[in-house]
């Protein structure tokens, strides 16, 4: 590192200050971190999974994201909707004849799901 910063105060004159940044938090922490805010947010459903999970169209979740009506957390800059949010809509889309339910996934769909979900936890624990 030395050496570096002395090509680097070479190159950019005496007033060139290399900092050492802290490192990032390894994936254990960023994982705690994740599993801390799901418990307070009555867990968390990826967005970019929900569609397939609630078997409703991508361009719905949006807009329920857009009205309000999901609760949106980023966790390390990844969009996840809360557990909360999803049983309030829940809880209302029952009252509405047919509903989302008969929609619900076939084994594709769950499976589909899962890989969504792994994705995002993934790219928010890496």
């Amino acid at each position: 590192m030395e050496t570096t910063a002395a090509i680097q105060r070479g190159l950019f004159g005496e007033d060139f200050e290399v900092t050492a940044e802290p490192e990032a938090q390894g994936w254990r922490e960023r994982a705690q971190e994740l599993i801390k805010i799901s418990q307070g947010h009555g867990g968390l459903v990826p967005q970019s999974a929900l569609h397939h999970v609630l078997g409703i169209t991508r361009q719905r979740v949006h807009q329920l994201v857009q009205s309000g009506q999901f609760e949106v957390q980023r966790v390390f800059d990844v969009p996840f909707v809360t557990g909360r949010s999803i049983d309030a809509w829940e809880a209302d889309a029952d009252k509405v004849k047919g509903g989302w339910r008969s929609r619900r996934g076939n084994v594709w769909q769950r499976v589909a799901a899962s890989v969504e979900i792994g994705n995002a936890v993934g790219k928010a624990v890496a």
